[in-house]
């Protein structure tokens, strides 16, 4: 009994700590707000697929983006299939509520690559949050849930990953 409850105390801990160490836990509600993908300049876009929760798996992780294990990546150049793929986020992309919190998930990532700059994204589909970076700042989003865009981004990042055999968090 007291091995067990160690155990869900060390757990408790571990996912309290990564909670307290990603920055959507300190957004700040004053921030100038992005609320669009840029679409012009962007040389490739790498969409990963992210463990959404810390795991055994996180301390042997053979790469992390932002603390999550990526578990694969797919490189998108294909200027098409890059702008149908930003279109369809920006599509869902409303400037986020205020006080509206959640136990963050990622499962997806996206890092975006323009000619002069790069700019990382976090994407968690439970609860809409999408997490910005760029250098050391960092940004709040929040993803339409309703008709008509429901979904659709989600449905292309999730072919783009399996199309090459990529594993999708569960």
């Amino acid at each position: 009994m007291k091995f067990r409850t160690v155990q869900n105390l060390s757990i408790g801990i571990i996912i309290l700590t990564v909670c307290l160490q990603h920055p959507m836990a300190w957004a700040s509600e004053n921030s100038n707000q992005v609320t669009a993908i840029a679409t012009n300049d962007i040389q490739t876009i790498e969409v990963l697929s992210v463990e959404p929760t810390p795991s055994p798996y996180t301390a042997t992780a053979r790469r992390l983006f932002h603390h999550f294990p990526v578990l694969g990546s797919r490189r998108i150049d294909d200027p098409s299939v890059i702008r149908n793929l930003i279109d369809s986020l920006n599509r869902q992309i409303i400037p986020r509520p205020s006080g509206n919190m959640c136990i963050f998930v990622p499962r997806h990532g996206l890092i975006v690559k323009y000619k002069d700059r790069t700019v990382d994204y976090l994407i968690c589909y439970h609860c809409g949050d999408v997490a910005r970076f760029e250098g050391e700042k960092y940004d709040s989003l929040s993803l339409r849930s309703g008709p008509p865009s429901k979904g659709l981004s989600k449905e292309l990042l999730d072919d783009l990953l399996s199309k090459v055999g990529i594993p999708l968090a569960p």
